[in-house]
């Protein structure tokens, strides 16, 4: 066993394997169906910056500089083919190749099993990734991790700022590299990071205002968040459906902002608590963690992925490709740090989650939002994103159950 896991042959056999299903998923209409719709809206973007030169008449903008630029490199590298079949084409084709590079980081840096989980998640999670642009951000929030750990404060804090430019959520883990410098009394690798930060944020944003863009725009891609319901598929919605059925009340959804959910009066709550509420978990966990290894240090990747798990489990949204966002940091830690039982339960528990958010977005997506719309009589489909918001909450306290004596193992 343990030599066919070392089996370089058999690492390439099972990745050329989940590739060949990813791509026959991502051309299937069962998948590509829903998954292709935020490529349209890219597409459409890209034409209208490509026609003027300017960012300054783009219609939709959710999206920060980062990601702007980002959607750019599908239409140079499919520009054989100028239409959206090609940049879907050159899309799927970056994402590849983001993987891969994921692939030889995690080779590299990662824990022996690393690349093996990459592609037992990829295969549970489906052609998702493809479609969108997390892996971009994922891969350089693990790059800036890793050269924080090993003392490269200026190209850390360039590579996270420009993901944080790309897409926000890195930096609910920045305290906890600030809070290793101030604990070593290193300031200057403090600043160091810091300038490097804000580099990373300019590299986006100085061509972003040249180009048309304007500091307006960067606060309304924020903003965009906060208009936005509450996701059916989230903790949160689940809470909302289970009370909604309980008291007989209906469900009225909100379909106006690019995802189906949760307003007032069905909601109970008004938006400005959810968009808030993440806060409050977010930051106890992390003052417990920077209490809990104030000895040990806060270089360990296992501090950051509980942070964004937590993050993420108490957002208002929970898409599948957010679950990305700390499965990521899941494969920089080592399996061995749980004991087998947990370690076993840890691994069904995350696969299974992205196996039952697969199942309803995108194959029975329809189907899902028919029964919310009342067009529908089998609440059956209902059920699984409760069973898997339960798996991630099992996830995360499989997680938080690591003893700190542990930590000073992997040093």
């Amino acid at each position: 066993m343990i030599s066919f896991v070392n089996n370089r042959v058999a690492l390439l056999v099972a990745s050329a394997a989940v590739a060949a299903v990813l791509f026959n998923q991502a051309w299937h209409p069962l998948w590509q169906g829903h998954l292709q719709t935020d490529i349209i809206v890219r597409h459409q973007q890209v034409q209208e910056y490509l026609k003027t030169g300017s960012w300054s008449n783009i219609s939709y903008q959710e999206y920060q500089p980062g990601a702007l630029w980002f959607f750019l490199v599908p239409h140079a590298l499919a520009a054989f083919q100028n239409d959206y079949s090609g940049y879907l084409s050159g899309t799927l084709l970056l994402n590849t190749l983001l993987l891969v590079a994921h692939a030889l980081l995690l080779i590299r840096y990662g824990p022996r099993l690393s690349v093996w989980l990459l592609i037992a998640l990829l295969l549970a999670m489906g052609p998702l990734l493809l479609f969108r642009f997390d892996l971009i951000v994922s891969l350089l929030a693990l790059t800036g991790w890793i050269l924080f750990q090993r003392h490269k404060p200026t190209m850390a804090g360039a590579a996270l700022g420009l993901a944080s430019i790309t897409k926000l959520y890195p930096i609910v883990f920045l305290p906890l590299i600030a809070a290793e410098y101030v604990r070593k009394k290193n300031l200057v690798d403090l600043l160091n990071f810091s300038v490097g930060f804000v580099a990373g944020l300019a590299l986006a944003i100085f061509p972003f205002l040249i180009l048309g863009g304007s500091l307006r725009d960067i606060v309304d891609s924020f903003d965009g968040y906060g208009i936005k319901p509450v996701s059916l598929e989230s903790i949160w919605g689940s809470l909302i459906t289970i009370r909604a059925n309980v008291l007989g009340h209906d469900l009225v959804l909100d379909t106006t902002h690019g995802i189906q959910g949760f307003i007032q009066p069905t909601s109970v709550l008004p938006l400005a608590f959810f968009n808030t509420i993440w806060i409050v978990p977010t930051g106890l966990t992390l003052a417990w963690l920077l209490w809990r290894y104030r000895k040990n240090g806060y270089t360990d990747p296992l501090l950051p992925l509980i942070i964004l798990t937590v993050f993420t489990l108490s957002s208002k949204v929970i898409n599948t490709q957010y679950l990305w966002w700390f499965l990521s940091f899941f494969l920089l830690v080592p399996l061995s740090r749980w004991s087998w039982a947990n370690r076993i339960t840890l691994i069904v528990s995350v696969l299974a989650s992205l196996v039952l958010s697969q199942i309803v977005y995108p194959i029975n997506y329809s189907a899902y939002l028919a029964w919310f719309h009342g067009n529908s009589t089998t609440a059956t489909i209902v059920l699984v994103p409760f069973i898997r918001n339960i798996l991630l909450l099992v996830f995360l306290g499989l997680l938080l159950s690591v003893k700190g004596s542990a930590l000073e193992k992997t040093k």
